[in-house]
């Protein structure tokens, strides 16, 4: 493995953390996988932004958005897991997300860009937490501290609101608090997809070409794969006809049909394959394939060539925000354990039902129920 300056880069940012950690181990409470560093910065920014008399109403706004995304998430794991009963091979709907060199897939984890992650995961977390701390706010309920931390290797920050007080306050109240978060990652999933629409997208029309489609997962055992294709492969033509973009790619495999002997012009090397029947579509082609489409600058000056690969990097920050941050929100709206889905089934539920003994029992079911779901969804399309 060739180290450029992207390994490099990668290496000093967990040497910085490593060193404030240092600084501040005694700070800091340290956990058998994750460790947090609290303090008191961004409190008074959060009470500036609080007295804003619009976030009432949009708080109140996100509790239906949340249980309509807490239905919607559970009835496509739902959907998923019955797939996976009734179907040979089922596409992946839920991976672990980590940061890596470049995108791929490798079983239930899917990697990305390292510091498109972190960027990714910085904003996600800040408008998410901040969001919490808001709500909170403006319910005049106490802010007890912020804070960074890590999990495994991944950043976090996070929100403590007072959960004495949190307790004590009417359900409208806590369930807007906890929808603050998902719901405020979905709007922001909003206003990027907006600006990619409108702005981003366009310009790359103008300054970037189609540049063949990048792998980014193969299905094992089947042709992609047993071809020695793997995720960071590009592929440029089929059967000798060029097929750069995703439209001319589907084009040429219109006339391709199962069993096929099938040559795959990649960016480094031709392969070979039968394609067989597509699973889910019969007398369809398959490969056993994932890729997205990959693009270069038109122009070869150099001011053309870097504006190109600048619009080139924000359309696929904006993409991977636009959807980890929809993502993340739906997970955190699964009604189990501390996410926010679940706290908020778990207030309704103590707040309506006036049998403690009944509302664990239900809670528990409820919640066992949704993490195995998420668990199965995660881990059954690599073990089936």
């Amino acid at each position: 493995m060739q180290i450029g300056l992207n390994h490099i880069s990668i290496v000093a940012f967990y040497l910085i953390i490593a060193y404030f950690i240092y600084k501040n181990r005694s700070k800091i409470e340290f956990h058998k996988i994750y460790l947090l560093y609290r303090t008191k910065a961004g409190i008074k920014l959060i009470d500036r932004i609080a007295k804003w008399r619009f976030w009432k109403f949009w708080g109140y706004a996100g509790v239906p958005i949340g249980f309509i995304g807490m239905i919607a998430i559970t009835w496509m794991l739902l959907s998923k897991f019955i797939e996976m009963l009734t179907k040979p091979v089922v596409d992946k709907s839920v991976q672990l997300l980590l940061p890596g060199v470049s995108v791929g897939s490798v079983g239930p984890f899917m990697f990305m860009p390292f510091w498109t992650f972190i960027i990714c995961i910085t904003i996600i977390i800040l408008v998410h937490e901040g969001a919490h701390g808001v709500m909170s706010r403006v319910h005049n309920l106490k802010v007890n501290s912020t804070g960074l931390g890590i999990f495994t290797i991944i950043p976090l920050a996070f929100v403590e609101p007072d959960e004495k007080q949190l307790e004590k306050a009417k359900l409208k109240k806590q369930l807007s608090i906890f929808a603050a978060g998902p719901f405020a990652n979905i709007c922001t999933a909003a206003i990027v997809m907006l600006i990619s629409a409108f702005i981003l997208v366009p310009a790359a029309g103008n300054l970037l070409a189609p540049a063949g489609l990048d792998i980014t997962d193969t299905v094992s055992d089947f042709p992609a794969e047993n071809a020695g294709i793997i995720s960071g492969d590009t592929i440029l033509a089929v059967n000798d006809v060029d097929t750069l973009s995703v439209d001319a790619f589907i084009l040429e495999m219109e006339d391709i049909a199962p069993g096929d002997l099938v040559k795959i012009s990649l960016k480094n090397r031709d392969v070979s394959l039968n394609v067989i029947e597509n699973p889910q579509e019969q007398d369809k082609p398959y490969l056993g394939v994932s890729f997205k489409q990959n693009f270069e600058p038109k122009s070869s000056t150099p001011i053309g060539s870097f504006v190109g690969d600048v619009v080139f990097y924000l359309v696929n920050l904006f993409s991977w925000l636009a959807l980890l941050n929809i993502g993340i929100a739906l997970v955190n709206l699964l009604p189990m354990g501390p996410v926010d889905g679940g706290r908020m089934v778990r207030a309704t539920l103590d707040k309506t039902m006036k049998n403690n003994r009944k509302s664990n029992v239900l809670w528990l079911i409820i919640s066992t129920g949704a993490l195995a779901l998420l668990l199965i969804n995660i881990f059954g399309p690599v073990i089936m």
